[in-house]
């Protein structure tokens, strides 16, 4: 095996094929192609050529799926565990990049920490269609990613989304005196309440894994620029935007806290979220006088929209839906969306049961009858068709 080598010339006589002659390659930089030098070539006998010319990302996948990579790259935020050992921090970052073998292994991790995003809504994409041509070893590795994220979303056919609000929610902050971190802790601490798990970090420390977790994002940033003109995100923020992977309509609530006016701050990280493919659901400013105050009201607005109440006919009709879909998890799902509240799961077998005394052939409501049941009894044995499974679903209809 010669690495940096390639054919100058084949050599052969009557049709065979005898000789092959092999010179070293040279290029000039990483996007252009090598040259073979050939007045450098050696004599190598052979007479048999397996030739493997180059590669190139499908057009007919590009224009399938548009945005997907036509070319080798990288995506710019590196995994935390990099950020963590120091390779990315200045001053070694920008020397650990312009090594060849430094920059290809951490290209290497940040590609394999991005399969595990979404590319679009129930899309996940691995390979050269997410970093361009590579090699089979990093696909087949990215995919593995890409699967474990399909299993850890449980991404489900339209209309049936998991309705109970996010489960997992990253609050991330640029903060230089403290203040935009108190805001995100102040929401932190009311979405937390609302069941939800809360992450909260500065934006630096924000990694691809990070953004993959999360069911919603918040993001806060102070302002910076004039008194009036030329207000902006905070450098740090603009920095982090720059580098914004796929997000494929993930949820995105965005704030900034400011001292005389927010400016265009809001704006500019809606559209830069946006064109990532984000869904900005929620946007809120808070001066540093009302600090006391705004982020609470703010924090109440995103619970009553993001996690809203839910009657027990909403439950019953959703325990209809799961039981239909027949998801593995389809209990777990019905617990989230009731709000593990044991009063509103027996009001909605209450509606069913009055639902079965009226037709009691109804298989839809049998079976959501049975998904109630479980959640209930925490019991998944009813869930299959046992006798004792039978036995405790006739209890439940008398």
């Amino acid at each position: 095996m010669r690495f940096e080598t390639n054919i100058s010339k084949l050599v052969g006589h009557d049709g065979k094929l005898s000789e092959v002659w092999l010179g070293p390659t040279k290029q000039r930089r990483g996007n252009l192609p090598p040259h073979v030098l050939h007045h450098k070539a050696e004599k190598v006998h052979a007479d048999l050529v397996v030739s493997a010319t180059g590669y190139l990302v499908d057009p007919g996948f590009a224009k399938a799926l548009p945005g997907t990579a036509k070319r080798r790259k990288a995506p710019k935020i590196a995994p935390r565990r990099w950020a963590a050992s120091g390779v990315t921090a200045p001053p070694s970052g920008p020397d650990n990049r312009r090594s060849a073998i430094g920059g290809a292994a951490l290209d290497r991790e940040a590609d394999l920490a991005a399969a595990r995003l979404a590319f679009r809504p129930r899309v996940w994409v691995a390979g050269d269609g997410l970093t361009g041509p590579a090699t089979v070893v990093e696909a087949m590795a990215q995919g593995r990613e890409a699967a474990q994220a399909i299993l850890t979303d449980r991404p489900r056919r339209p209309g049936l989304e998991p309705l109970g609000g996010p489960r997992q929610v990253l609050l991330a902050y640029e903060s230089e005196t403290g203040r935009t971190k108190r805001a995100g802790l102040t929401l932190a601490e009311y979405l937390g309440g609302a069941g939800a798990e809360v992450r909260t970090m500065h934006l630096r420390d924000v990694g691809i894994m990070d953004l993959a977790w999360a069911d919603l994002l918040v993001i806060g940033t102070w302002v910076e620029g004039m008194v009036v003109a030329g207000v902006r995100p905070a450098a740090g923020t603009r920095a982090f935007l720059k580098k914004l992977p796929h997000l494929a309509g993930k949820k995105t609530v965005l704030y900034c806290t400011y001292a005389v006016y927010p400016g265009q701050a809001l704006d500019i990280m809606r559209r830069r979220f946006e064109a990532a493919g984000a869904k900005v659901v929620g946007e809120g400013h808070f001066s540093r006088w009302s600090l006391a105050t705004a982020p609470v009201r703010f924090g109440q607005e995103l619970v009553a929209k993001m996690w809203p109440a839910v009657t027990q006919f909403e439950v019953a009709d959703r325990a209809k839906a799961l039981a239909a879909d027949g998801g593995p998890d389809a209990a777990a799902e019905l617990a989230w969306f009731a709000g593990g509240r044991q009063a509103l799961l027996r009001d909605a077998r209450a509606v069913l049961r009055a639902e079965l005394r009226r037709h009691p052939e109804d298989e839809e409501a049998h079976a959501a009858a049975r998904l109630v049941v479980a959640v209930l009894s925490q019991d998944s044995r009813v869930l299959r068709s046992t006798p004792a499974a039978q036995s405790e679903l006739e209890g439940f209809v008398r």
